[in-house]
């Protein structure tokens, strides 16, 4: 056990600190004197290096949500609490001249509302083109053990000169990782397939995640939590090729002769190509509308059978959890007779947003043979 203190009741006042700026663990805020051996309780998230410069053995740290995800590793022992522990251990410190804790090491316990998005993950709508959905997918990215080089510093703290072979790190940079080994996992058993139809098999396969904990929905998780055993073999892809793409960019605004800059064909020309954004053979269904309006669209998509020789999918549309969407599949049963066989199918969608609450609506289409299900998000929201 070490004494506790209040990082507001030590500030620096030789170097012109009050309580109200120490009490953050901001740099050099606070007297080395009085916080030497001790474990201190900061008002704020910190990179840990405030309290270790200032003698700290220990430092609990106050965030501001529900929950925290640990993105860093930390130069000291590190106990990160929300508010209403914060202000347990504030009154805890208020309540006695000898107050005292210590910091336990760390215990995996297991989350009943996981896998959930963490918080510092970026979200969507996606700002440039509204009709395509982001993120993609989810994959693991929180707290995940991983091999690091020992010439790396861990935590860029001046004085930390721990070495590891081993760190745990959290963010798009863990998450990104999983999503190309896996995609590079589906190539090796299919060794043809494009970039596109890799794309189409990770995300038809994910599994769905739960809209009712993830409260941005599809803007949080995508297609769902990458599932990579039934991404070898999807049964159904949605697969593009480049003209799918050029003719994308040219409905995005790119003319003629941006077009034949990044194709290197001199004869790629826009006005032969202006298929939708929204009919990009795509995965996903999306459409952006105001709110109390009615909208009615349209979306054309063709399937590559990538499963049995002989088969038939049978379509169905999952319940929304609120109500406005009425969806359509024409037509609504797909018969395949061979491999690499291609079948076009359009979704035809009305949907009014009147929800104040909630500007989200999604459902999705899943494409059942008794084997295989293959499963795309169909949002509508508010931009």
């Amino acid at each position: 056990m070490y004494p506790l203190i209040y990082a507001g009741d030590v500030p620096n006042v030789m170097a012109g600190f009050n309580g109200s700026v120490s009490r953050l663990c901001s740099p050099n805020s606070l007297d080395k004197n009085l916080v030497k051996g001790k474990i201190i309780l900061c008002d704020a998230i910190s990179s840990g290096e405030p309290e270790m410069m200032a003698g700290a053995v220990g430092s609990i740290m106050k965030y501001p949500g529900p929950y925290f995800d640990a993105v860093a590793s930390y130069t000291l022992p590190v106990s990160v609490v929300n508010s209403d522990q914060a202000i347990r251990n504030a009154r805890y410190i208020q309540s006695t001249r000898n107050a005292t804790a210590v910091i336990m090491k760390s215990k995996d316990v297991k989350n009943a509302s996981a896998p959930f998005v963490a918080s510092f993950s970026s979200r969507g709508p996606n700002p440039i083109t509204k009709s395509i959905l982001k993120p993609d997918l989810a994959a693991p990215g929180v707290r995940i053990l991983a091999a690091w080089s020992p010439a790396a510093p861990i935590t860029h703290v001046q004085g930390d000169h721990r070495a590891v072979n081993f760190n745990m790190i959290s963010g798009t940079s863990m998450a990104c990782p999983h999503v190309s080994g896996i995609a590079a996992y589906v190539k090796s058993y299919n060794p043809t397939w494009s970039p596109a139809a890799i794309k189409s098999a990770l995300m038809t396969t994910a599994s769905a995640m739960s809209a009712q904990i993830n409260t941005d929905a599809e803007f949080a998780y995508g297609a769902g939590n990458l599932n990579q055993m039934k991404a070898i073999k999807p049964g159904l892809i949605y697969d593009a090729v480049e003209v799918d793409y050029v003719s994308f960019l040219c409905q995005e605004g790119y003319s003629s002769k941006d077009i034949r800059i990044m194709t290197g064909v001199k004869t790629s020309s826009c006005s032969q190509l202006m298929e939708q954004a929204k009919d990009l053979n795509y995965p996903t269904f999306v459409i952006p509308t105001l709110r109390n309006k009615v909208v009615d669209l349209s979306f054309n998509r063709t399937v590559t059978n990538v499963g049995s020789a002989t088969s038939t999918y049978r379509a169905s549309i999952t319940q929304p959890l609120v109500s406005g969407l009425i969806i359509q599949v024409e037509p609504d049963v797909l018969h395949f007779n061979h491999i690499g066989q291609k079948v076009s199918f359009t979704v035809f969608v009305q949907a009014t947003i009147q929800n104040l609450d909630n500007p989200i609506i999604s459902s999705a289409l899943i494409w059942d043979d008794g084997v295989h299900q293959v499963r795309s998000p169909i949002v509508v929201h508010v931009p």
